[in-house]
C-alpha cells in the first residue's frame, strides 16, 4: 500500500523529524512522503547486509582464531604470552582487557571466540602481529590472497578493509543512515575477504544476497 501524505506527515512525528533530517535533505523537494520513502529503502539497504556482515564475522573470527591457534596454541584466550602480546591503551579499546574479561567469563575458546568485540578481529591485523603471527600464518589462513601483495600488505589492507565495514556495521545495529555511504564499496570489500578465507563460501553469499537488487531500486 503507497505511502499517503497524510500517513507520512504522522509516520515523520513518530520517527520525529529531527531523525528524519538527512532524509528530507536528500529528496527532491523535501516532502514528506519522499523522505518516508527513502527511509524505508534505507531500512531494507540495512536489513540486506545483514547476511553479508554475519558471514564476514564468523568466516574472519573463525581465521583469525586458527592464525593464533597456531602460534599460541588452541587455548589462546588463557596463554599469558598471547594476552600480553595484545596493546592495553588506557582511554581507548583495550584489546587485552576485552579478551582477559571474556575468558573469564567462557573457559572454553568456542565459547569466547564469539563475545569478542569486532574491533579485537580487526585489530589483530596490525603491524604489531605481523611478525608473531602473519608472517607465517597469512596465506594458510587466507589462501585465495593476492598472490602480487606481500603478507604485510595483505594484512594492512584487510586492516583498512575491517575498518571500514566496522563503521558500516555500526550504523547498520544502530539503524542509522547509511544511504549516503558508498556501500557498493562496502559489499566489496566484504566480498573480497570472504573470498580470500574460502571461495565456497564467497559463492554461497553471491548465491544469496540481495543487496545488489535492494541498491539497484532506490527511489
Amino acid at each position: 500500500m503507497p505511502v499517503t501524505p497524510l500517513m507520512a506527515g504522522f509516520i515523520c512525528e513518530t520517527i520525529t523529524r529531527s531523525r528524519l533530517t538527512s532524509f528530507h535533505a536528500n529528496v527532491a523537494g523535501g516532502s514528506d512522503s519522499d523522505a518516508v520513502r527513502l527511509y524505508l529503502w534505507n531500512a531494507n539497504l540495512s536489513s540486506s547486509l545483514l547476511l553479508p556482515i554475519a558471514l564476514l564475522e564468523v568466516v574472519l573470527r573463525n581465521a583469525v582464531s586458527e592464525a593464533i591457534s597456531n602460534t599460541y596454541g588452541p587455548n589462546w584466550h588463557q596463554n599469558n604470552a598471547f594476552i600480553l602480546s595484545l596493546p592495553d591503551p588506557k582511554a581507548a579499546y583495550s584489546p587485552r582487557r576485552d579478551l582477559i574479561n571474556t575468558a573469564a567469563q567462557h573457559q572454553l575458546i568456542g565459547k569466547t571466540i564469539p563475545e569478542l568485540k569486532f574491533a579485537f578481529w580487526r585489530d589483530m591485523f596490525t603491524k604489531r602481529h605481523q611478525g608473531r603471527i602473519w608472517g607465517n600464518e597469512l596465506r594458510k589462513v587466507f589462501p585465495n590472497a593476492p598472490h602480487a601483495l606481500s603478507e604485510s600488505a595483505v594484512r594492512l589492507h584487510i586492516y583498512h578493509s575491517l575498518t571500514q565495514i566496522k563503521t558500516l556495521r555500526n550504523r547498520v545495529a544502530h539503524h542509522e543512515p547509511i544511504f549516503q555511504r558508498n556501500t557498493q564499496s562496502d559489499f566489496d570489500l566484504i566480498k573480497e575477504i570472504i573470498e580470500m578465507r574460502c571461495s565456497a563460501s564467497h559463492y554461497m553469499l553471491l548465491e544469496n544476497e540481495i543487496f545488489t537488487q535492494t541498491l539497484a531500486n532506490r527511489p
